[in-house]
């Protein structure tokens, strides 16, 4: 355990850790690739999940109205559309 405590490996939880703990959750998933890996798409995940959601949305709701784009008056009309 000295020696363990000189290299600084006791800090990090693997000189302690017994068979029954699960040692430093927190810190394993901080350190991760995958949790960096997620940092770093789920910006772009949501940003592409916007920009393709928000036409869909817009466009199913346009399809329950009567729309003339001479004028600004659009009823809705259900599916008699």
């Amino acid at each position: 355990m000295a020696l363990l405590a000189n290299k600084g490996l006791a800090n990090k939880g693997l000189a302690t850790r017994g068979l029954g703990s699960r040692g430093p959750v927190r810190r394993r998933v901080a350190s991760s690739e995958h949790f960096t890996g997620w940092a770093f798409v789920t910006p772009a995940a949501v940003i592409i999940g916007l920009f393709g959601a928000a036409p869909i949305v817009w466009s199913a709701l346009m399809s329950f109205q009567k729309n003339n784009l001479l004028t600004p008056d659009t009823p809705f009309v259900g599916t008699a559309n």
